[in-house]
């Protein structure tokens, strides 16, 4: 028996063409992405709802697709019907609608792609408002399990629209809402409003990957979002690991911490050398 050295160890990132997946950055958000907004009554849901779409602009235009039954009672839900700010709106939500739209977006793609040789630039953003309790919690369920599907697969377009065509943005009350799925595919999260300190325990313990690792660390970034104004909302970018007040004011950066860590070891070998 011969021994073999192994070459390099080290895990190092690989370089891709991003091009493949549609992905675009428009910092603090990318596209394709899972975003999901917590908020109790009044917290500001639909006012952060009109906000996204006009900031989101650049990337999805009109393109905005809406599952809400409770939109046309608000009167900003009202407003966004008026300035036409989204394709359709669904008062409830189905798989077999879903993958109607999905179709029709693929369909879209294909005739462009047929038309021009290039794939279609259209991205589209589909919001789920207030629709993940009136979904089947019986895992076994037919429909949940096409549900769960759509959500692991929806960067590659639910297995039906193109690769990197969708983003999704969900709305709810209540964190327990959000299934195991939901939360492994998660990329950013908006804290709106006022929550209680067993709830941010609950945020702190599932959510602090995104404020180093510590919960107390996260509880304080927690208070620290909310300290301007009432209507100020805490920002968590799981892919990036960075907190924000609101969109603008960054509290923590995991690539900045690092780099200073590193930068302070580099410091202590040259003051003992």
């Amino acid at each position: 028996m011969s021994d073999l050295k192994a070459g390099d160890l080290t895990i190092k990132p690989v370089e891709i063409d991003k091009k493949c997946f549609n992905q675009i950055d428009m910092p603090p958000f990318q596209h394709p992405n899972l975003m999901i907004g917590i908020g109790h009554v009044a917290a500001g849901k639909t006012t952060h709802m009109y906000n996204m779409i006009n900031i989101l602009k650049p990337i999805y235009g009109s393109n905005i697709l809406i599952f809400s039954p409770t939109l046309m009672n608000d009167p900003i839900g009202k407003k966004m019907k008026e300035e036409e700010m989204y394709l359709e709106h669904f008062d409830n939500y189905s798989i077999t609608t879903l993958k109607s739209i999905l179709k029709v977006i693929k369909d879209e793609h294909d005739e462009h792609k047929e038309r021009t040789g290039e794939d279609c630039p259209e991205k589209y953003l589909v919001i789920f408002d207030d629709i993940l309790g009136t979904l089947p919690t019986n895992v076994q369920a037919p429909e949940c399990k096409e549900f769960n599907s759509f959500i692991s697969t929806y960067r590659h377009g639910g297995g039906i629209a193109p690769e990197g065509a969708l983003s999704l943005l969900f709305y709810d009350q209540h964190y327990k809402d959000l299934n195991v799925v939901l939360r492994a595919n998660t990329g950013m999260i908006f804290l709106l409003g006022a929550h209680s300190e067993k709830q941010i325990k609950t945020y702190a313990e599932e959510m602090c990957a995104a404020t180093g690792g510590s919960q107390e660390k996260f509880i304080d970034l927690y208070h620290q979002s909310k300290d301007n104004n009432r209507y100020d909302f805490m920002t968590l970018d799981l892919r990036g690991l960075k907190c924000y007040r609101n969109f603008t004011d960054e509290l923590y950066d995991k690539d900045k911490e690092m780099g200073q860590v590193e930068r302070d070891d580099s410091e202590e070998t040259d003051d003992e050398n």
